[in-house]
């Protein structure tokens, strides 16, 4: 046995043994205390704060310090070789695998069984039970553990149902398609506990009339609940919009906003059979066949476009087409060197009629002025498009003012020069007064936090009013409760509980049912043996206070300066430079490769002789427009 002395541990050096041949019995050297269990006990003695030992009273503090300091790389060393994995270890986890992938295919199960939401969770229950764990037989299987989740499931459809008979819930009607091209439509009830499937049908023999239609819809109002069913959502085709009338007919609570998406790419559409913007369209549309039904000219554009492609899926097929342009502008330099250098020059394709054709509109300048008019335009409607189809907040609270931005921020990159914007706007009007805007929208807009206190002037605005209590009288059908809730109105525009610190700094990130406390949390106790309420805390921070404005009252228009909504943006847009009003949508969905496309502005020439430029086009093309 070596002495104490020669033990490397920093521990001895401050320590002794009474018997050279005992280890376990360490005398101190400042207290001279004995303890039992070693050096690692002595030294925990030294350092202090362990309960086993009281901490040494006369050890110096330098002391103190080095043992701890021993003690953390000891520790940290220790970690980093368990983090290590042994051949041991390596071998037994590989072997564990092997298990796991035997068991899929020799039990018959699919390999998608691995993408499902329960198979990681399954996984680590299983390791964290460790070996010797009993696997389930084929009775407990197939009966028992089926009868749980049974019970399980039915727990969520009542917590559901719960839910819908509180705030009431949406009936969406969502057609398809399937290979066998049978006309399939999904029934689902939606509400703020989620959605919940309820039957996919056949309905090829329902969907040509309107009729037909209305009889699958009552259907399921009538499953659901007649008094618990506050919106009836599906797509605007006309067979739809036929039977939802007769559907309002019938009940005249229901409400049927249509399907913003399909609202928002009908706008395309209509912006897309404009003359100068169709003709700009169809060409971009047969410059992108072109290149990509030829392979060996897809190589060729990719060499230049560093494997950037021209194709960018969207939401909508008219979306992809203006995302498909977006790109065309992106990568505008470079497709012009591609069709003036010579691997495309002494190609075969730049012999051919067509390709001349491709080559001509590539270089015209037309051709460019026109993709970047369609830009400002279709910008800011394809930020709406993924603000309505997105998943990260409900957009119903969102929409009224995202047309408005939408409106403001083509008028401001064409500089409120109205005649330059005025068919577009007519176009967007048109189906955002006849189609998309309800009342909904306008009570959508008032109920949301972060507009009502952001605009001291929204209770002067006569269509957000309006909508607000057209909604009031349509949805609450006694009087009673429309009077209760008209009594609530000053409650909300004092703030109240979205005048507490956090719901102010959320207002702009979370959604608004998300902000506040209903009654049953307000009137919950903090403390279990207490009866201090979370409303008492809300009170006592002064959230039930009247709320002042400090903000210039003129720092934003009345909305209600025009009969629609979205038709006042133009001059709201021109008085944006004094209020100093940021005209950028939220994008949810920020693209890789985004441009300001306000810098390119200055690219932007009209013809002498009209904004559209086309006199001079035949100037530019080896063959005549008609061969697109």
């Amino acid at each position: 046995m070596s002495k104490a002395s020669n033990r490397k541990d920093p521990g001895w050096n401050y320590a002794s043994l009474l018997d050279p041949n005992n280890t376990n019995s360490v005398k101190c050297n400042f207290c001279v205390k004995v303890h039992k269990g070693g050096i690692t006990r002595r030294k925990q003695h030294l350092v202090g704060g362990f309960r086993s030992f009281k901490p040494c009273p006369k050890c110096p503090e330098y002391v103190r310090i080095e043992i701890r300091e021993y003690l953390a790389k000891k520790k940290q060393l220790k970690e980093q070789m368990d983090a290590i994995p042994h051949f041991d270890d390596i071998a037994e986890e590989q072997e564990q695998w092997k298990t796991q992938q035997r068991d899929i295919p020799h039990g018959k199960r699919p390999s998608n069984v691995s993408l499902g939401d329960s198979f990681g969770p399954a996984i680590e229950a299983l390791g964290r039970f460790g070996p010797g764990i009993k696997p389930p037989s084929y009775h407990e299987v197939r009966v028992t553990y089926l009868k749980k989740e049974l019970e399980h499931t039915r727990v969520i459809l009542k917590e559901h149902d719960e839910i819908k008979a509180k705030y009431g819930c949406s009936l969406m009607a969502d057609g398809w398609t399937d290979t066998r091209q049978r006309r399939l439509i999904n029934f689902l009830v939606n509400s703020p506990k989620g959605s919940k499937f309820i039957e996919s049908m056949d309905g090829t023999s329902y969907a040509h009339t309107g009729e037909k239609i209305f009889e699958l819809l009552d259907k399921y109002v009538q499953l659901i609940g007649e008094k618990d069913v506050i919106q009836v959502v599906t797509d605007s085709a006309s067979t739809n919009v036929f039977s939802l009338i007769i559907v309002r007919s019938k009940y005249p609570h229901l409400y049927w906003p249509p399907c913003a998406a399909h609202c928002i790419d009908l706008m395309f559409e209509d912006i897309f059979k404009l003359s100068n913007l169709k003709k700009t369209y169809e060409r971009g549309v047969m410059i992108n066949g072109y290149i990509y039904n030829r392979p060996p000219l897809l190589d060729i554009m990719r060499d230049f476009t560093k494997n950037r492609e021209m194709v960018r899926p969207a939401k909508t097929r008219f979306a992809t087409a203006f995302l498909t342009l977006k790109r065309f502008h992106v990568q505008k330099e470079n497709l012009r060197k591609m069709f003036t250098f010579e691997r495309w020059t002494k190609s075969r394709y730049a012999r051919e009629a067509q390709g001349k054709l491709v080559a001509g509109y590539i270089l015209m300048p037309f051709f460019w002025n026109h993709i970047l008019h369609i830009i400002k335009i279709a910008g800011p409607l394809v930020k709406v498009l993924r603000l309505v189809d997105g998943e990260r907040k409900p957009p119903m609270g969102y929409i009224y003012e995202a047309m408005d931005r939408a409106k403001e921020a083509i008028a401001a990159s064409f500089s409120n020069i109205e005649e330059k914007y005025k068919d577009v706007f007519a176009l967007i009007d048109a189906r955002w007064n006849v189609q998309l805007h309800r009342p909904l929208h306008a009570t959508s807009y008032y109920l949301n936090p972060e507009f009502y206190y952001s605009n001291p002037n929204v209770e002067q605005d006569e269509e957000v009013m309006q909508g607000l209590y057209a909604c009031i009288w349509r949805v609450v059908s006694t009087t009673e409760l429309q009077d209760k809730i008209i009594d609530e109105l000053p409650k909300y525009k004092k703030a109240g509980l979205f005048g507490m610190p956090f719901a102010i700094r959320h207002r702009t990130t979370k959604a608004p049912g998300s902000l506040t406390l209903d009654s049953d949390e307000e009137n919950a106790t903090v403390f279990e043996d207490d009866d201090l309420t979370w409303g008492d805390v809300a009170r006592a921070a002064g959230v039930d206070e009247e709320a002042y404005s400090l903000r210039s009252q003129s720092t934003k228009e009345p909305r209600g300066t025009s009969k629609a909504s979205s038709s006042k943006a133009s001059k709201k847009a021109s008085s944006s430079k004094s209020t100093g009003r940021h005209l950028n949508l939220i994008d949810e969905e920020e693209e890789e490769e985004e441009e300001n496309f306000d810098d390119s502005e200055a690219e932007y020439r009209s013809d002498e002789h009209g904004d559209d430029g086309n006199e001079n086009e035949e100037d530019y093309l080896v063959e005549s427009d008609d061969q697109i």
